[in-house]
């Protein structure tokens, strides 16, 4: 299923993509200060971009937020050659966490697609609602088009700001299994790959839920960046 764009976002300013992440751990990459990782990056959707997407359905939400990253990777070749492929080696019970609504996705594959997969409940509950949040496992290897949106924006996670602006920042829930966030030595991630996340949040912040479970997620991440002091 192909989702019709209404035209180009505007970009109004020049901001930094990751707002205000410093680490001395990770690469210097993740700061303000590297020029070389600037540019003029929508903050804000034009104004027929809002009632098109929010007359989606969840699903065509979703198709549309993947369309914006397809053929989008962290790296130009594949990453997985320096972890052996850790994020998609998990076990029976280890996945990623489906952001609200993205479970209706699968429930409208075919049968040998979703066979692919197993949704679980991750024992998250949105705050406001209770609403569950979902836990999708897959068994290793799957239809690269049939990932989930965490499989696609790792390794980065998208948080709002006080101003409601989209950020990108280190999945720090990632640094023991991808050595993209903490090896210098080996290739920074794509800037090109890390806005593509944040376009297709801008567009993915709309649908109910979304916004609240990235708050969950941010909150998280700040907790372990105190916990290894960064």
């Amino acid at each position: 299923m192909k989702i019709a764009k209404p035209g180009k976002p505007k970009n109004p300013k020049q901001r930094s993509l990751y707002g205000d992440y410093q680490s001395n751990v990770l690469h210097s990459y993740y700061t303000d200060n590297n020029n070389s990782h600037k540019n003029k990056l929508p903050d804000t959707l034009s104004g027929n971009e809002r009632p098109f997407f929010q007359n989606l359905s969840v699903v065509e939400q979703w198709i549309y937020c993947y369309q914006i990253l397809e053929d989008s990777t962290p790296l130009a070749n594949d990453c997985g050659v320096y972890c052996s492929a850790k994020c998609c080696s998990g076990g029976p019970n280890e996945g990623m966490l489906l952001f609200p609504g993205e479970e209706h996705i699968y429930e409208t594959m075919d049968v040998e697609d979703i066979d692919e997969f197993t949704i679980k409940s991750s024992n998250i509950a949105l705050p406001s609602t209770q609403l569950e949040v979902k836990f999708l496992i897959c068994k290793g290897t799957c239809n690269r088009k049939l990932r989930p949106m965490s499989c696609r924006i790792f390794p980065l996670l998208p948080w709002i700001d006080k101003k409601s602006v989209v950020r990108v920042q280190p999945d720090l829930r990632a640094v023991t299994m991808c050595p993209l966030l903490y090896n210098n030595q080996l290739p920074q991630i794509q800037h090109r790959f890390a806005m593509k996340v944040k376009h297709a949040f801008l567009y993915a912040s709309l649908i109910p839920g979304t916004m609240e479970l990235l708050d969950l997620l941010h909150e998280e991440t700040n907790i372990m960046k105190k916990f290894i002091g960064l």
